[in-house]
């Protein structure tokens, strides 16, 4: 036998399986506070730094709440950003949440800008905000998975159609003029099955 070989006596060997799925997050199926009057409220819009379409859609909905007597107030999500940036970024983002009255978290239109999307509505809803995400037909589903992975599976999704950035500017605005109302309504939804 060669030099630091071992020779096997004993042929049974024990394995231990170990299960890589993590723990689950206890889900919480309310979907967050409601706001029945959207006069006088600063509405959040949280938008990033991808989507053209949907800054004509925000900007559709900020004018309605302007005509409401709402205030819409704007920040901008640069997503993956680490270190310091990031730091920053969520500072930015803690004190956005700070100052208004409820949130609209958007756009869910691919997958890594769904994560974020959800990731900042889950955010907002665990301050209080009541709180609305807002996620394209063809990625609601991977929203709606990534709202109950982060235990808020009530979270409200509100559907626009997909696709939507490729349509011209001013068919997007009228997809946004066509669906305030139906956003509004989310912010009363009281049902976790009603988004």
């Amino acid at each position: 036998m060669p030099k630091g070989s071992v020779e096997a006596t004993d042929t049974r060997a024990a394995l231990r399986v170990v299960d890589p799925c993590a723990v689950a997050v206890a889900d919480d199926a309310d979907p967050g506070p409601d706001l029945d009057n959207l006069a006088g409220k600063r509405i959040g819009f949280r938008v990033d730094v991808l989507w053209r379409s949907w800054d004509w859609i925000v900007d559709e909905w900020a004018a309605a709440l302007r005509a409401l007597g709402a205030e819409p107030v704007i920040w901008r999500r640069a997503q993956g950003l680490d270190r310091a940036a990031g730091h920053d970024q969520e500072a930015s983002y803690a004190e956005f949440l700070a100052s208004v009255d409820a949130v609209v978290s958007g756009l869910a239109n691919c997958g890594s800008c769904t994560s974020w999307t959800v990731k900042d509505a889950v955010t907002a809803l665990r301050t209080g905000l009541p709180t609305v995400a807002v996620a394209t037909a063809q990625f609601r589903p991977l929203a709606r998975t990534l709202a109950a992975q982060y235990g808020r599976s009530g979270l409200r999704v509100h559907e626009l159609p997909y696709p939507l950035d490729i349509r011209p500017e001013r068919e997007v605005r009228e997809i946004g003029r066509e669906h305030y109302r139906d956003l509004a309504a989310q912010f009363a939804a009281t049902s976790a099955a009603v988004s």
